[in-house]
């Protein structure tokens, strides 16, 4: 039977303690600033999924937006993956 002597405890510690620190700072991301208990979901304005990701989401402009509305929808996203 292997132990996990002291050296590994703390290591295993520190590498939770680190990665809760990271799960707060991307529930954070989430949080609305005008009443911190509600959370918004940031979602794809192309497919309407939900992003889930550890990278800051990317805003887009409405000039932007407006370039690529032949680009945009449910349509134009199951024709481009086939779906």
């Amino acid at each position: 039977m292997e132990t996990i002597d002291e050296e590994d405890n703390e290591d295993l510690y520190v590498s939770i303690k680190a990665a809760v620190k990271d799960a707060r700072a991307l529930l954070h991301q989430t949080m609305d600033k005008y009443d911190p208990t509600i959370h918004r979901a940031h979602v794809c304005i192309v497919c309407d999924c939900f992003i889930q990701s550890c990278k800051s989401v990317r805003k887009m402009y409405m000039t932007q937006l407006k370039k690529h509305k032949h680009r945009i929808g449910t349509d134009e996203y199951e024709k481009y993956h086939n779906v």
